[in-house]
């Protein structure tokens, strides 16, 4: 399967229209977060995502491809 993200991209959240996917999760639409490993489910890509704000306990979120976009990297300098 060919993964449009990978393992420690920065992804951020832009829909959840599959609430049978989406479950018991509570992350929303905005939130950010660093993709940990990415899998198939039903013939579609899903990735367990780490968010900055939405702890999950027990590991991480999942969340289906197609809500998702690559975060911008901010580079700070001095």
């Amino acid at each position: 399967m060919n993964y449009k993200f990978n393992e420690g991209d920065r992804v951020r959240i832009t829909k959840i229209d599959d609430l049978d996917f989406y479950c018991m999760a509570t992350y929303e639409v905005g939130d950010v977060g660093t993709i940990s490993t990415c899998y198939e489910t039903d013939g579609r890509n899903a990735y367990c995502i780490e968010f900055d704000r939405r702890p999950c306990h027990g590991g991480s979120w999942a969340a289906l491809e197609d809500w998702l976009e690559p975060e911008p990297v901010l580079i700070v300098c001095e």
